[in-house]
């Protein structure tokens, strides 16, 4: 596997339009991205988590985006378990601490010190991409859950820190950690099955070919399916596709329209059948005349409105985001509230347990 040369540029070579895509994630590039040498070819990054995720992975745009997530996943999880493990003890002081069971001896302050260490990689690998959700909301004037679970992550870490700074007191560092990776969890499965029906787009576009055999004037030639044109008369093959819808005008055989009908049996077409493209001659040579282009062929349209179903967002989505959008601030306020009322009448830590 290739290594990726990496380098940070200056502020101002940094300045990229928002048109120019990260090559692993899709995503935009930002003010602040990666560029590097793949296999020879200069390429960008939004950030140095997409550079290693390409480094394990090799994967790009909606696969490369679950990729990504994956890696950061499984990196924040291996911190996330031994957070788990050091905050273990204190559960249960009676067997680690003190015949009281107390929790504030030297040996809790070391595990408290070792879980604020390793809690940070998790807040860093996952927290940061929740927090962009969250200030990206707050810019288009709404909220969304990602600023919920912001806050409480930021509380629990702020509490714990402050705590295990002063040597008392509980520590939440495990629930912040866990609480991060059970959302990342989720966003992983959304992100694996936003890619798989985009492989399945590629994948009903796959039996087009890009050159077809045009006959013109009695002479055979190669040329790019994009340069036919209606009533260009092309030769298809036994186990060929066709390059773009037309009318059989010689030949007859069976064709496999399962591409887009989902139709398993094999169709007889005859002179004068009209045949799409994405479909294969299983046993017929045919001679064909075009009738539409590759852009506007059959497959190419569904393509079309499958791609605009897919960034449509269905109506269910769209009353949970209007749902958030006044939910979100009231439970903040009310949050805030509670916090308040309960650090004027039993402490700050009291307060922000309630809240």
């Amino acid at each position: 596997m290739n290594a990726v040369a990496i380098e940070r540029l200056s502020t101002a070579a940094r300045e990229q339009p928002t048109a120019v895509d990260c090559v692993h994630c899709g995503l935009p590039l930002g003010r602040h991205w990666v560029v590097g040498t793949v296999e020879g070819e200069p390429s960008r990054f939004c950030c140095y988590g997409c550079v290693l995720a390409w480094q394990v992975t090799r994967a790009t745009g909606e696969h490369g985006a679950a990729s990504a997530i994956l890696v950061r996943l499984g990196l924040a999880i291996f911190f996330a378990l031994n957070v788990m493990m050091v905050s273990m003890p204190t559960y249960v002081p009676y067997v680690y601490g003190t015949a009281a069971g107390s929790s504030d001896g030297p040996l809790f302050q070391v595990l408290r010190v070792l879980a604020m260490l390793m809690t940070a990689p998790v807040l860093a690998l996952l927290g940061w991409p929740i927090l962009r959700g969250a200030l990206g909301a707050l810019r288009q004037g709404g909220a969304n859950t990602d600023a919920l679970i912001v806050l409480g992550t930021t509380a629990a870490y702020a509490l714990s820190v402050s705590n295990t700074l002063a040597g008392r007191g509980a520590v939440y560092f495990d629930t912040a950690a866990m609480l991060l990776v059970l959302v990342t969890i989720g966003r992983y499965l959304e992100a694996r099955a936003k890619a798989e029906a985009g492989a399945a787009v590629h994948a009903m576009l796959a039996p087009t070919p890009a050159v077809a055999t045009r006959i013109r004037a009695g002479v055979s030639a190669a040329v790019a399916v994009d340069a036919l044109r209606a009533g260009d008369v092309v030769r298809v093959t036994p186990g060929e596709a066709f390059p773009t819808d037309g009318v059989v005008i010689d030949g007859a055989g069976g064709v496999d329209e399962s591409a887009l009908t989902g139709e398993s049996r094999t169709i007889l077409k005859e002179t004068g059948g009209a045949v799409a493209s994405g479909t294969c001659s299983v046993d017929g040579l045919f001679r064909v005349r075009v009738t539409a282009r590759a852009a506007e062929s059959a497959a190419a349209r569904v393509a079309v409105l499958m791609v605009a179903a897919r960034r449509e967002r269905t109506p269910a989505e769209r009353l949970a985001d209007r749902v958030a959008a006044v939910l979100v601030p009231i439970v903040i306020a009310m949050a805030a509230g509670s916090m308040l009322f309960w650090s004027m009448r039993a402490g700050i830590e009291t307060g922000v347990l309630v809240g």
